[in-house]
């Protein structure tokens, strides 16, 4: 079903869609709980996904987004139990909360390499099978849990002068890196954001970031010598004044 151009409801059986060449949008859950659907392709004129669109589209396999596309709504392909690859096109700007939570074959996350990219919501890839992940030199934001639970995540690469401030609260919390190297540009590093990353051995900050120092495998707070968090290759600086919530939550008792 259209409206001016809108995708806005489908119940129907067919496994594979695709949508009308000038469809513009499609509408909060435009697809949701289509049992059927396993392919889709998006027209390279749409830019908004809406919220649910395609929420516990459980036979979903692959879907090809747009060129135009500029945002992914929350909880678009949440439960989309059998999507396994996805490509951010560059223009994506910001991919809402939950938008990927508990697609839990999703292994391969490409983002385009001129990306647009700049929010990653809480929990958009939360208990993804996402093995390797470049995070772009847009990207500002890393929302809460947002990739929690990927236990396959072994690789996490930042862009060396990238515009990366925030990684939320227990973003990578329960991956599976061996090796973190932050940013000078990053300046707010939530609670747990690297909790429970029981292989991480080695932890290093850009010696030019302002806010935070590595030192000994840990990670302090320049102003108050304050330590954020560490890992299994940690030694605690006899100079730290604190140590936060979740510092050594990462360690194998």
């Amino acid at each position: 079903m259209y409206a001016d151009k809108w995708a806005v409801g489908y119940k129907g059986t067919l496994s594979n869609f695709i949508l009308a060449s000038d469809t513009i949008g499609i509408g909060g859950r435009a697809f949701s709980t289509c049992s059927g659907l396993i392919n889709i392709t998006i027209p390279n004129n749409i830019i908004s996904i809406g919220t649910y669109a395609f929420y516990n589209c459980y036979k979903l396999e692959s879907v090809v987004l747009s060129r135009g596309l500029t945002s992914i709504g929350d909880y678009t392909f949440s439960y989309c139990a059998k999507l396994s690859s996805v490509t951010i096109p560059a223009s994506i700007i910001t991919i809402g909360n939950n938008a990927f939570y508990n697609c839990s074959l999703l292994s391969n996350l490409t983002v385009a390499s001129n990306s647009s990219l700049t929010t990653i919501g809480s929990s958009a890839f939360y208990n993804c099978n996402i093995t390797s992940l470049n995070i772009p030199s847009s990207l500002i934001s890393i929302g809460n849990s947002a990739f929690n639970s990927c236990d396959n995540l072994s690789s996490i690469t930042f862009a060396a002068s990238g515009a990366l401030t925030t990684i939320g609260s227990y973003a990578f919390s329960g991956c599976g890196i061996t090796t973190l190297n932050i940013p000078a540009s990053v300046t707010n590093i939530g609670t747990g954001a690297f909790s429970n990353c029981s292989t991480l051995l080695t932890i290093s900050v850009a010696g030019d970031n302002t806010i935070y120092k590595s030192d000994e495998n840990c990670v302090v707070l320049k102003s108050n010598n304050s330590l954020i968090f560490g890992c299994n290759g940690s030694t605690i600086p006899n100079y730290v004044t604190s140590i936060e919530a979740y510092a050594f939550s990462v360690v194998l008792q």
